[in-house]
C-alpha cells in the first residue's frame, strides 16, 4: 500500500496487477528480514546466556578458592569441563553444578582434589535421590564425614548408611540428615561409629524421636554415659554397669545398653525410672528408656547392615534417573550445555563489545551533564516534538496527502527496532568467523584448523579400521584445506597484477622478473607458500610427487662428482655411482613422504 500510494501521489500511471505484485515482495521481503533479524538475536542469546551464567557462577567457585592469576583462569577452564560432563551425567544444570562446585569449596575442602570429586558428584546425587537443594545435602554430608572420618572422603559412606536406614525403620533420609547434624560430633568424641549411630538414630525415630529431635536425644543419652554426673555415676556403680574400658575409653554403645537392660531386670517400673532418670537426667530419661525398650540384638544387627550398605544410594539414584521425567530433564540440560559450549568462545567479544557501548552511552551522558545550557533546550524541544506527535498522529492518518509518510515512518522504526539486535548478532558471528579463517591462512590457532586437524585423525583411524566414512573425511578434509588456499592465492595473484602495472607505469622492466620471482617464493605469502600448505595437509600423493620431481632431479646432480681431467670411463663410473646413491635416497623420502598419504 506504501509504494501504491507513493506512486499515485508522483503522478505516475502504472499496472495495478504488476504493483500489486510489488507490493506482496517488500511486504515478503520485510517480514522475512524481520524473522533473520529476530531469529539470530534469539540464536545468540540461546548460546550467550547459559554460558554467561555458568562463567559466572564458576568465578565465585575459583575465588572462595583462593586462586588468582594464571592459576584462576587454568582452574576456571578445569571446573568449567567438570561442571558439564557431570550436568551432562546427573541431570543438573551446568549452573547448578558450579553451585555445588562452590559450596564443596566453603566446606573448606581444596578443589581438584579426590575429596572435592567425591563430595560435588556424591552431594549432587544424594541432592536427587533425597530430594535436598545441593547446598543443603553438601552441607549435611561434609559434617557427618568429617565427624566420623575427619575427612569429606567418607561422604558416599554417610550417604549409603542413611538410604540403608531409611529402609529398616520409620524415617526418612532427610531426617536423618536433620538428627546427624546434632549426633555427629556427640557420637565421634565417644567413639561410637556411623552404623552404630545410624541404626540408635532410627531407633529412636521409630520411638517417635525423629529429624533433629532424635539427634537431640542422642547426644544426650551418649553425653550423660560418657560423662555421668555423681548421681548418675553413683546408679551405674550400683548397677554394675561399665561405661569404660580399663584403657579409659568408651566402650561399645550396645555392650552398655545390654548390661543396663539386664540391670534392670526384676525392678519395679517406679525403681526402674528413677535410675534412669539419675543417669540421663530430667529431661533425657523418657529417651534413654525408649532405647532399651527395644531389642539391642535388633539394633546390632542393623548396624551390621548399615556398615555393607555400600552402593545402596547409587542405587536409588540410578533408578530414579531412569524415569521418563528425568531422561527428558537429561535431553534438555544436554542441549543447554551444547549451547553454552558454543556461546563460551563469544563471551570475550561480546562483553568487549557491551563495555564499548556501555563507555559510549557514559560519554554522552557526562556530555549532556557538562553542556546543560546547550542540552536542556534541545531536550525540550525534542520532548516538544515527540509530545506534538503523540497528539497529532491520530488526526495526521486521517490526512490523505499525508497518508503515506506516516506509514512508510512507522514501518522504518519497526522494522529497525525488531532487525538491530538480530544484524548485530549477525555481524558478530561473521566477525568471528572471518577472524578465525584469517589467524588460519596465516598460520595461527584457529578453530577451523583444529576441525581440519581433527578430520584427519579422524580419517586416519577410520580407515585403518576398515571404516568407508573415513575416505569420506579425508575428502572433506581436502576440500577445506582448497577453499582456505584460495584466499591466499588470490592475494597474492592480486599483489603480482599491482607489480605488473606498476612496472608498466614506471617503464621499468628490468626488475619485474625478479619481483614476481621473490612474490612466489617468498615465507608467509605467494603461490610456493600457498603450494606447500596443501602439500604439508597431505592433499594427494600426485601433487607432492611433482614438486618432488624437481628436487629429486636437484639431489642427482648434487650427488655426481667427476674429478677434473677424467677419462670417459671414469666419468661413466662417477655417474653410475651418483645417480645408485641419489636414487636410495629418493626412494627413502618417498617411502616416509608417501605412506601417510596413502593410508588417507
Amino acid at each position: 500500500m506504501i509504494l501504491r500510494e507513493l506512486v499515485t501521489k508522483l503522478g505516475f500511471k502504472v499496472d495495478d496487477q504488476e504493483l500489486d505484485k510489488l507490493d506482496k515482495t517488500v511486504a515478503s521481503l520485510k517480514d522475512n528480514i524481520h524473522k533473520i533479524g529476530i531469529g539470530a538475536a534469539a540464536a545468540l542469546t540461546a548460546v550467550i546466556v547459559p554460558a554467561s551464567i555458568l562463567q559466572r557462577t564458576l568465578k565465585d567457585a575459583v575465588i572462595a578458592s583462593g586462586a588468582t592469576g594464571d592459576a584462576f583462569i587454568e582452574m576456571e577452564e578445569k571446573l568449567r569441563q567438570r561442571a558439564l560432563s557431570l550436568s551432562d551425567a546427573l541431570g543438573f544444570s551446568g549452573n547448578e553444578v558450579a553451585r555445588a562446585f562452590f559450596d564443596v569449596i566453603s566446606t573448606g575442602t581444596q578443589a581438584g582434589t579426590e575429596g572435592f570429586e567425591i563430595l560435588a558428584q556424591t552431594g549432587l546425587k544424594f541432592a536427587k535421590a533425597a530430594g535436598l537443594e545441593t547446598g543443603q545435602s553438601i552441607d549435611r554430608l561434609s559434617t557427618a564425614s568429617k565427624a566420623f572420618f575427619n575427612n569429606v572422603e567418607g561422604a558416599t559412606q554417610v550417604a549409603d548408611a542413611f538410604f540403608k536406614a531409611n529402609t529398616l525403620g520409620q524415617t526418612t533420609v532427610l531426617q536423618l540428615t536433620e538428627a546427624i547434624r546434632d549426633a555427629g560430633p556427640a557420637a565421634a568424641s565417644a567413639n561410637v561409629s556411623l552404623a552404630d549411630t545410624t541404626a540408635l538414630l532410627t531407633a529412636l525415630a521409630d520411638s517417635g524421636f525423629k529429624g533433629a529431635l532424635g539427634g537431640t536425644a542422642f547426644r544426650q543419652v551418649v553425653q550423660r554415659l560418657t560423662t555421668p554426673v555423681e548421681k548418675g555415676a553413683k546408679v551405674l556403680k550400683e548397677l554394675g554397669v561399665q561405661t569404660t574400658n580399663a584403657d579409659g575409653s568408651f566402650r561399645n554403645i550396645f555392650d552398655i545398653l545390654v548390661d543396663l537392660q539386664k540391670a534392670q531386670r526384676g525392678l519395679t517400673q517406679e525403681q526402674a525410672a528413677a535410675n534412669l532418670k539419675a543417669i540421663a537426667g530430667e529431661e533425657a530419661f523418657t529417651r534413654l528408656g525408649a532405647i532399651l525398650n527395644r531389642d539391642i540384638g535388633t539394633l546390632q544387627d542393623w548396624s551390621k547392615q548399615i556398615e555393607n550398605s555400600g552402593g545402596v544410594m547409587d542405587e536409588a539414584f540410578n533408578n530414579i534417573m531412569q524415569s521418563a521425567s528425568e531422561q527428558f530433564n537429561l535431553l534438555i540440560q544436554n542441549v543447554k550445555n551444547l549451547a553454552g559450549t558454543i556461546g563460551a568462545p563469544l563471551l570475550g567479544p561480546v562483553g568487549r563489545i557491551a563495555g564499548v557501548l556501555s563507555s559510549i552511552i557514559t560519554s554522552i551522558r557526562e556530555f549532556i551533564e557538562a553542556n546543560s545550557s546547550v542540552s536542556k533546550p534541545l531536550l525540550r524541544l525534542i520532548g516538544l516534538f515527540l509530545a506534538l506527535l503523540a497528539v497529532a498522529g491520530p488526526i495526521v492518518l486521517v490526512i490523505k496527502n499525508l497518508a503515506f509518510i506516516w506509514a512508510l515512518l512507522t514501518s522504518s522504526i519497526a522494522l529497525t527496532i525488531l532487525t538491530f539486535l538480530g544484524f548485530l548478532a549477525v555481524g558478530f558471528l561473521v566477525f568471528a568467523f572471518i577472524t578465525d579463517l584469517f589467524a588460519l591462512i596465516m598460520g595461527g590457532e584457529s578453530l577451523i584448523g583444529d576441525f581440519i586437524d581433527y578430520l584427519d585423525q579422524f580419517a586416519q583411524k577410520s580407515i585403518l579400521a576398515g571404516d568407508k566414512i573415513g575416505y569420506l573425511a579425508a575428502g572433506l578434509k581436502t576440500i577445506l584445506e582448497l577453499f582456505v588456499v584460495i584466499p591466499r592465492l588470490i592475494g597474492t595473484a592480486a599483489e603480482a597484477l599491482g607489480i605488473f602495472a606498476g612496472a608498466i607505469y614506471s617503464g621499468h622492466f628490468e626488475g619485474l622478473k625478479g619481483a614476481l620471482s621473490e612474490l612466489m617464493n617468498r615465507e608467509g605469502g605467494g603461490i610456493q607458500t600457498a603450494m606447500n600448505f596443501m602439500a604439508g595437509r597431505g592433499v594427494t600423493p600426485s601433487a607432492m610427487a611433482s614438486q618432488n620431481a624437481v628436487n629429486q632431479t636437484n639431489q642427482v646432480n648434487q650427488t655426481i662428482n667427476v674429478p677434473e681431467g677424467s677419462n670417459p670411463e671414469q666419468t661413466a663410473e662417477a655417474v653410475r655411482r651418483g645417480t645408485e646413491a641419489a636414487m636410495d635416497n629418493m626412494l627413502r623420502q618417498t617411502n616416509n613422504q608417501f605412506s601417510p598419504n596413502l593410508v588417507q
